[in-house]
């Protein structure tokens, strides 16, 4: 049978272990969430590729409402009925579309395409010209959108930072005054030691 120290020191091993997986685990979240937050916002100002979240209900279901859309450049000649795309329609200002290709026409202007919302019963009455390069929609994650959307605000960007500032000073601080920690006692003969 075990002694007590022994059980103790089994058990005090097993509770190590748990905190290291723990303090891993957290530090690959939080790795993870970082990167998906560069990811988001600076990624498309360098790579290829464009991320919007999805405010209307023309899409749904296949791109519900809060979904964060990501869009890859497309030639247009690459595009086919079926495709999610990102536009501007004819005649409008800025204003941002992605619906789904239902067709191809031909026009006096050339190729192209009539688009529709999944939601919406009938085609769209504009029809978006079929050339050069598009945006082609590759992705959409469900709700994270709705933290894109949060991320726009000044005031959550500051919380943000606040809230990460606290956690990095809080680790800092517990594990600066963690008890348990025992100093390294003097080896004989090491510099600075008598004896």
């Amino acid at each position: 049978m075990p002694s007590a120290s022994t059980a103790d020191a089994g058990r005090g091993r097993r509770i190590r272990w748990a905190r290291r997986i723990r303090d891993l685990g957290g530090a690959a979240l939080l790795l993870v969430l970082l990167v998906g937050f560069v990811l988001v916002t600076a990624g498309p100002r360098v790579l290829p590729y464009q991320v919007r979240y999805v405010r209307s209900g023309s899409m749904a279901p296949a791109v519900p409402v809060g979904a964060l859309a990501v869009y890859v450049p497309t030639r247009a000649a690459d595009l086919v009925p079926g495709d999610v795309i990102a536009f501007v329609p004819p005649g409008r200002s800025t204003e941002v579309v992605a619906h789904r290709i239902v067709d191809v026409e031909a026009t006096p202007d050339g190729r192209a395409f009539v688009t529709r919302g999944d939601a919406n019963a009938r085609p769209d009455t504009w029809r978006v010209p079929a050339r050069g390069t598009g945006w082609r929609q590759t992705l959409a994650l469900p709700y994270l959108g709705y933290a894109l959307a949060a991320l726009v605000r000044p005031v959550v960007r500051l919380g943000l930072l606040g809230a990460l500032t606290v956690a990095v000073a809080a680790t800092l601080l517990v594990r600066l005054w963690r008890p348990g920690r025992r100093p390294v006692p003097d080896r004989p003969g090491a510099p600075g030691t008598h004896g």
